[in-house]
């Protein structure tokens, strides 16, 4: 099991970033990127491409049947995952 990602460091408040000094190590880059995390990016930007920005403006007009038939094929890709962090089981959330 992979290790979860955790911040580090509060983040910076509004224009803040622009004028603290930043590590390289604290900066996330998409090489950070699991190989997992980048296939996942992936198929979602493909099903966007490919299912959804087609039809578009159908979604915008309410198209209910067309948005539960695209929700469900990202269902079946995996992409409504929900990941929830193991120390939350105890809540009872899973």
């Amino acid at each position: 099991m992979r290790e979860p990602m955790t911040q580090t460091q509060a983040p910076a408040r509004g224009g803040q970033f622009l004028t603290s000094v930043a590590m390289a190590a604290d900066v996330f880059v998409r090489e950070d990127l699991s190989d997992e995390q980048r296939l996942f990016g992936q198929t979602a930007f493909e099903f966007m491409q490919k299912e959804v920005l087609p039809v578009v403006q159908r979604l915008y007009e309410h198209d209910w049947p067309l948005t539960r038939q695209l929700l469900k094929k990202a269902s079946d890709l995996d992409l409504l995952r929900l990941e929830i962090p193991p120390h939350m089981a105890a809540w009872g959330w899973i």
